[in-house]
């Protein structure tokens, strides 16, 4: 009965795990269920080659700066006219570049009319500060979302006035329109998974039904081999109760031995105590013998 209960299981679970799978395969067909690769990575590094590219302008007009600003004021008002404004001309997406002295003053712009007014910061925009460049992403009314990128002009360690380079954002993709799949494919996959449901029921019910038969032959099996093993057991208990009485009756016999060999010693030292006795006797005899032959 518990061979059949897991075969019943067994094949409920393979049953609804097929149909979740139709279900499944179903939903993601239409679209909805599926995952699209994001095209925010390909913007990402749109963003980084122009703010890139609005740092390599902001540093050149930076580096090619310091001795216009040292320069008198009309030198230095024309030189960096004429900087500012081919850095726009060549670059289609900056839209400004201007050049500041350390306290603010404009001194270069691609608008002519904000020359001599005191520079402030876009809105949103943080300062340059201590930096020696500071690349933002910023958003007005006028210029819609752009890029600001503000570099030092440096004098050895010390900032003699500041760079402040525009330029275009890029547009943003739209999200993408998840695709369409008609009903008829749809349909054709509830179909297919229907029809291999019941095929594989009907060849997981005919390939489970020998393999409880042979559970119980493997069963029967092992009963055989746990009755074979306690016959092996008794018989190897019986042994060594043989072998233990076997060396009992051995130690009895070398007892037996070691008393009789203390017997015979014993007599053995009688029999040489009388032997000592005897010779004596007949000795003295002799000597007195001897004493009276030569009285005579």
């Amino acid at each position: 009965m518990s061979g059949e209960r897991n075969v019943m299981v067994g094949n409920l679970v393979r049953y609804g795990g097929l149909m979740v799978g139709v279900f499944l395969l179903a939903f993601l067909m239409t679209g909805k269920g599926s995952v699209k690769a994001p095209e925010s990575n390909q913007y990402e590094s749109m963003v980084q080659e122009r703010q890139q590219r609005g740092k390599a302008i902001a540093g050149y007009i930076s580096k090619y700066a310091i001795d216009p600003m040292l320069a008198g004021a009309d030198e230095r008002d024309m030189v960096l006219g004429a900087m500012v404004s081919a850095a726009k001309a060549k670059n289609k997406d900056v839209l400004y570049a201007t050049i500041t002295t350390k306290k603010g003053l404009i001194v270069a712009d691609t608008d002519k009319g904000a020359i001599g007014k005191t520079y402030s910061l876009p809105e949103g925009a943080k300062p340059l500060g201590v930096k020696t460049e500071l690349a933002q992403t910023l958003k007005s009314a006028k210029l819609g979302d752009y890029y600001d990128v503000a570099a030092g002009i440096m004098l050895g360690e010390t900032k003699i006035g500041e760079v402040h380079v525009g330029l275009k954002a890029g547009e943003e993709p739209p999200p993408a329109a998840a695709p369409s799949v008609s009903k008829k494919w749809i349909l054709i996959a509830f179909v297919l998974g229907v029809v291999g449901v019941f095929a594989i029921s009907m060849f997981s019910h005919g390939a489970t039904a020998p393999a409880s038969g042979v559970s119980v032959v493997n069963a029967s099996t092992i009963e055989e081999l746990k009755g074979e093993e306690e016959t092996l057991m008794k018989r190897v208990a019986d042994a060594k109760r043989d072998e233990e009485s076997r060396r009992e009756k051995l130690e009895a016999l070398k007892r037996e031995l070691g008393d009789i060999t203390t017997q015979v010693q014993a007599r053995q030292n009688e029999l040489a105590q009388m032997g000592t006795i005897s010779t004596t006797g007949v000795g003295e005899g002799l000597d007195a013998l001897r004493k009276e032959a030569k009285n005579l």
